[in-house]
């Protein structure tokens, strides 16, 4: 599905280490907040026609777990050893899809070091720098027998035993799976280093290639398995906001697949799922979006998840997801139809990586011009754009910011709240087209990163 126009060949990791950082804070490191606040602004949005339940529509014929998130659950008191755990997981988040009559589960985990270089290790290694403070004895090998720690939190914050751990699951649970199978169609999935293994009623142990990547992420496998599943009804357990804005756009090429994604960590208890087909209808029902191309308006609204923060981009200091979400809605023509103005977020190709920056460009000024509007002559950022004259259009985007800038800077009581530059915004983007390129890889089993060549 990706194509290799999809991803500059841009010095991404470079741009995030030694080069100046386009958002950071006084250490350095990007600004963090919270992806959730997507979801709720979504689910108000989309209210009369519903894209969140607290039930699922109907039984999945094809179940897929992180595993990740699984093992937050910390062991029972009553288990002992890593067997027991193992058990009580399965019987907690597996079992019951067998019994409904589930075709496939797949519950697969992080594959560290599938890739040379992972831009989750670079910020692995930044959060375990800031909180590492407790001694923990790394286990040397874990095992059936091996005894369940006793800080389950401190456990897991060990890179090296988490990874250990996730190996011994994913053998475990395929030799358990089978005895709680119901018939001999029904299969279970599970993943060893970058290669996929399933198993059925019979003990049968097959390699699985169409399921095998070199992606090193949960999030990222997810939508491999969901394209290769036999079932036609699936249920996606992952929390992570980060896994529907990857579907968004990955959903499209698989049509013929009802996909519900459930949000809460919870089984019972406070139950939240998300219907990505509804998303997507209603995405192409929205009379906000009405000027932008039905193509772009998937693409604008994963690249929109993504620029305003997530794991690997910097968050906006003093402005949040919703009212970014709200500025896109409001001013969606003037931001991304691709028109008039020329570009759109919804296009990150090679080819048009000038015009989406100025698309970018525009979203951020009339985030802050709408934060700001007593502090501003003209009625709305669209009419100060337009009394501009500037030879090219990135002279007309730049300033254009510089005024929206200014007028800020007399009311920001820092300049982290300030409308950032136009060179740092143009870092910022391409690092933001770096993670689209990776994520509409998703579905791609062997993926390379892009090559460091560019010169920001």
């Amino acid at each position: 599905m990706a194509e290799n126009n999809c991803v500059p060949p841009t010095d991404m990791f470079a741009s995030a280490s030694s080069l100046p950082k386009a958002l950071v804070d006084k250490n350095g490191l990007p600004y963090k907040s919270t992806k959730s606040s997507t979801t709720k602004y979504l689910m108000k949005r989309y209210k009369d026609s519903p894209i969140i339940s607290s039930h699922l529509p109907w039984f999945p014929t094809s179940v897929i777990l992180e595993g990740m998130f699984m093992i937050q659950s910390a062991p029972l008191p009553t288990n002992e050893n890593m067997k027991e755990y193992a058990n009580m997981l399965f019987i907690r988040y597996v079992k019951f899809h067998y019994t409904s009559n589930a075709i496939d589960v797949h519950v697969f985990f992080d594959n560290p070091g599938g890739l040379p270089e992972s831009p989750k290790e670079i910020e692995q290694g930044r959060r375990d720098a800031a909180t590492l403070t407790e001694q923990h004895q790394c286990l040397a090998t874990i095992a059936s027998s091996t005894a369940v720690p006793k800080n389950w939190r401190l456990f897991l914050g060990c890179r090296t035993c988490k990874a250990k751990l996730t190996s011994y699951l994913a053998e475990e649970f395929l030799q358990v799976a089978p005895g709680y199978m119901r018939n001999s169609d029904q299969e279970f999935f599970s993943n060893q280093k970058g290669r996929v293994y399933s198993v059925n009623q019979h003990n049968e142990l097959l390699q699985r290639p169409s399921y095998f990547t070199n992606m090193d992420e949960a999030d990222m496998r997810i939508w491999l398995h969901c394209m290769h599943g036999s079932g036609q009804r699936v249920l996606i357990f992952s929390p992570d906001t980060d896994v529907y804005h990857i579907g968004l756009v990955v959903a499209q090429h698989i049509p013929h697949k009802s996909i519900v994604i459930q949000l809460s960590k919870s089984l019972v208890d406070s139950a939240s799922f998300l219907d990505l087909n509804a998303l997507l209808q209603a995405l192409q029902g929205d009379p906000d979006l009405c000027n932008l191309p039905p193509p772009l308006r998937p693409q604008a609204l994963q690249s929109l998840y993504v620029c305003t923060g997530c794991d690997y981009i910097s968050f906006f200091a003093g402005i949040g997801k919703c009212t970014f979400l709200s500025t896109f809605f409001q001013y969606a023509s003037f931001i991304a139809s691709g028109s008039d103005p020329p570009g759109s977020i919804g296009q990150i190709s090679l080819n048009h990586s000038d015009l989406s920056l100025y698309s970018f460009m525009r979203l951020v000024g009339c985030a802050y011009f709408r934060s700001h509007t007593s502090a501003f002559e003209h009625t709305s950022p669209v009419s100060l754009y337009h009394s501009l004259s500037s030879t090219t259009l990135f002279d007309t985007h730049k300033q254009w910011l510089a005024l929206i800038r200014k007028a800020v800077w007399l009311r920001a009581d820092k300049e982290s709240q300030n409308v950032p530059t136009a060179e740092a915004l143009r870092l910022h983007w391409y690092r933001c087209l770096w993670v689209l390129g990776i994520w509409h890889s998703a579905t791609e089993n062997e993926f390379e990163l892009p090559r460091k060549s560019y010169n920001l």
